[in-house]
């Protein structure tokens, strides 16, 4: 639940892997969603991204360099365990105060989502399913077999 401050709770179990550390708030690349991650990890994906001088010619990279970087907000956490997500960002996900929010856990970084866009992208991705199985599993089988 986003607060009537713009707030959101980090539940007890991830705030203790957060505490003491900055994180940093940023558009997902390809839904509906925000990223919420370390700033150390954030930094070192920036600096793939934006890393060397050719990037400011490649439109790719010039594109998540918008998208992502140049509107991301470091944010800390306070003693309560909430962070402020900045209005920009939740505007951009629809993300009121005082409305539902979901977290979702992955690895590196957490995505935050309006509860009715999550539903919506599981609604639309489902025809997508078979496909995303089959090609990850594919992947898998190449890693393991190297």
């Amino acid at each position: 639940m986003i607060d009537d401050k713009g707030r959101l709770l980090i539940p007890s179990k991830l705030r203790n892997s957060l505490a003491h550390n900055n994180l940093h708030v940023c558009n997902s690349p390809e839904a509906n969603c925000l990223w919420i991650m370390l700033s150390e990890d954030f930094e070192e994906f920036a600096k793939i991204l934006t890393g060397g001088a050719w990037t400011m010619f490649d439109k790719k990279a010039q594109w998540f360099r918008r998208k992502i970087i140049s509107r991301s907000a470091e944010v800390e956490l306070d003693k309560a365990g909430r962070i402020n997500i900045p209005l920009a960002l939740r505007e951009k996900i629809g993300l009121p105060n005082k409305h539902e929010a979901m977290l979702l856990g992955s690895d590196k970084y957490i995505e935050l989502w309006n509860e009715e866009e999550l539903d919506k992208y599981y609604e639309e991705s489902e025809p997508k399913a078979e496909e995303y199985t089959s090609q990850m599993g594919q992947q898998l089988y190449q890693i393991e077999k190297n």
